[in-house]
C-alpha cells in the first residue's frame, strides 16, 4: 500500500471514531434530558407531597430530602452530558486533526510520486539520449538524430570526375540518388558534372562537398600543388583503371622493346603506366612521346604509333569493334600498386559533418550493389540525366554498360580478401605514394595517412552486408 492510500485509510478511521462520538453525545444529552424530566416530576410529585404534607413536619423532611435528592440527580445528569458533549467534541476535533494530516501525507505522496515520475522520465531521456549515440561518439545510424544531423548540413553537391559517364564513382552515385538511397538518408544531394582533376579544385575551394578522384596519387598531388586539404574515406578500385595497349605489328614483346618507337600520350603518361614502364627496366626518354587529343584509339593507331596509354574500361572496345588487334600490358601483371574511383571531401567537412560523409558513401555503395545486379536498368538511370543534360560527350548506351561492367569486374576481380567493398587498403595506398616519389612526382615524401580515413567503411558493414534502414 502507498503513502497516500494509508493515509486515506487512517483519515476514514478517525471520521469513523468522531461519528461513534457525537452519536454517543447525544444518547448521553437524551439521558441527561429524561432524568431531568423525571426530576422535575419528582420535585412535583414532592411539592404535591409537600402540600398534601402540611403540618406533618416529618413528611416534609421527608419530601424535601427526595426533592434534594433528586435536584443532585438532575445536576449529576446535566454533569453527565455536559462531559459526553465535551468529548463529542474532543473526538471531533482529533478527527479534524486526523483528516488535516491524511491530506498532508496525500499531497506529501502526491508530490513525491510527481518527483518520482518525473525522475522517472529524466533517467528515460538520459537512456534513450544514451542509446542514439554510439561508441564513436556520433549518433547511432537509423535515429532520428543521425536523420536530424544530416539534414542540418544542408543541399550538398556532387561533381563528377567524368560527365555522366557510367563508371565506377560516378554510376553508383547517379543510383542512389534515382533510387531514392540518399532521401533515404535524409541527404540533400544534387549531382554537377564534372571532370577530373577539376573536380577536386572545385573541392578545395568550396564550391562542392563531395567528388570522386582518379587515384589516390591524385588526391595527395592536389593537396601538395594546390595547397588543398582533401581527404579520401572509400576507394572501389585497388588497381590502375589504365592499360597500355601495343600494336603487335610493333613485335614488341617486352616493354623494353619500345625503344626508340612512338608512345601516344594524352596529357600525360598515367602514372600507373610510368611505373610498370620503369618496373620493367624502360627509362622514359628512351621512346618518343606524341601528344594526341580525343579518346579514339582507331584514330590514334592509324598515326603510326605503337604504344597507347588508355583506360581498360573505353578504348579497347572501340578497337574490339573496329576489328583492330593490340597486345596489351597491365599494370596489374606488374604488380603496380595503383586505385581508381576514390570518393573524396575536405578534412574541414569530414569534421564538421562526419555522419554525413558516412551516409553518402552508404548510399553510394546500396547504388553499387543494384548497378552490380541491374546493370541495364542502371545505365537507363543514367541516360536519363545524360540525355537531359544534352549529352555533350556523345555517350553511347551500349558503350557505357560496357564500361560500368568492366569496372565493376575489375572492382570485384582486385578487391582483396578480407576488404568489403569501397574499403580503403591503406598499405597499397602508401605504397602507391611511394611510386609516385620514386618517380620524382614529389621530392620528399608527403604526410599521406593524415589524407584519408580508411575507418569510415568497415562502419558501414556487419560483416559483408551494407547495414541499410532508411531513416526518412
Amino acid at each position: 500500500m502507498s503513502e497516500a492510500q494509508a493515509a486515506r485509510a487512517e483519515a476514514s478511521a478517525a471520521d469513523a471514531a468522531a461519528s461513534a462520538a457525537t452519536a454517543a453525545a447525544e444518547a448521553a444529552a437524551a439521558d441527561a434530558a429524561a432524568a431531568a424530566a423525571q426530576a422535575a416530576e419528582a420535585i412535583a410529585a414532592a411539592d404535591v407531597a409537600r402540600a398534601a404534607a402540611e403540618g406533618n413536619q416529618a413528611d416534609l423532611e421527608a419530601a424535601e430530602a427526595a426533592l434534594a435528592a433528586a435536584q443532585e440527580a438532575a445536576a449529576a445528569a446535566q454533569a453527565e452530558a455536559s462531559s459526553a458533549q465535551d468529548e463529542a467534541a474532543a473526538a471531533q476535533a482529533e478527527a479534524a486533526a486526523a483528516q488535516a494530516e491524511a491530506e498532508e501525507l496525500i499531497s506529501q505522496a502526491e508530490e513525491a510520486a510527481a518527483a518520482a515520475a518525473e525522475a522517472a522520465e529524466a533517467v528515460a531521456a538520459e537512456v534513450a539520449a544514451q542509446a542514439a549515440i554510439g561508441p564513436d561518439g556520433l549518433p547511432r545510424f537509423g535515429t532520428p538524430e543521425r536523420c536530424e544531423a544530416n539534414r542540418a548540413a544542408g543541399p550538398l553537391t556532387f561533381m563528377t570526375g567524368f560527365d555522366l559517364a557510367a563508371a565506377a564513382g560516378i554510376i553508383e552515385v547517379v543510383v542512389a540518388a534515382d533510387k531514392g538511397y540518399f532521401d533515404d538518408m535524409c541527404l540533400d544531394v544534387t549531382i554537377q558534372p564534372g571532370f577530373a582533376p577539376g573536380n577536386s579544385a572545385a573541392l578545395a575551394a568550396g564550391t562542392v562537398q563531395l567528388g570522386v578522384t582518379a587515384t589516390f596519387g591524385e588526391l595527395v598531388t592536389t593537396n601538395i600543388r594546390g595547397d588543398a586539404d582533401l581527404m579520401g574515406f572509400a576507394q572501389l578500385g585497388h588497381t590502375a583503371i589504365s592499360q597500355l595497349l601495343i600494336d603487335p605489328a610493333s613485335g614488341v614483346t617486352d616493354l623494353t622493346d619500345l625503344e626508340g618507337m612512338t608512345m601516344g600520350i594524352k596529357g600525360d603518361i598515367p602514372i600507373a603506366i610510368q611505373a610498370m614502364i620503369a618496373e620493367a627496366g624502360l627509362q622514359r626518354g628512351t621512346f618518343e612521346e606524341l601528344l594526341l587529343e580525343g579518346f579514339n584509339p582507331v584514330e590514334h593507331f592509324a598515326l603510326g604509333i605503337e604504344a597507347l596509354p588508355v583506360y581498360r574500361s573505353n578504348e579497347p572496345r572501340w578497337l574490339d569493334l573496329a576489328g583492330i588487334d593490340y597486345v596489351t600490358f597491365d599494370p596489374l601483371d606488374y604488380g603496380v600498386p595503383a586505385s581508381f574511383a576514390i570518393y573524396m571531401t575536405t578534412r574541414s567537412f569530414y569534421e564538421e559533418h562526419p555522419t554525413v560523409v558516412e551516409d553518402f558513401v552508404r548510399a553510394g555503395l546500396r547504388g553499387y550493389y543494384f548497378a552490380a545486379d541491374n546493370p541495364e536498368e542502371a545505365i537507363n538511370l543514367a541516360f536519363e540525366r545524360i540525355e537531359a543534360a544534352g549529352n555533350q560527350m556523345f555517350l553511347a548506351r551500349e558503350h557505357e554498360l560496357y564500361r560500368w561492367t568492366t569496372d565493376q569486374k575489375i572492382i570485384e576481380d582486385v578487391t582483396p580478401d578480407g576488404l568489403v567493398i569501397g574499403q580503403m587498403n591503406v598499405a597499397r595506398l602508401g605504397e602507391e605514394i611511394e611510386n609516385l616519389v620514386d618517380l620524382g612526382v614529389y621530392e620528399t615524401k608527403p604526410d599521406w595517412l593524415a589524407m584519408l580515413d580508411a575507418t569510415l567503411v568497415p562502419k558501414l558493414y556487419e560483416g559483408n552486408e551494407l547495414i541499410w534502414a532508411s531513416m526518412n
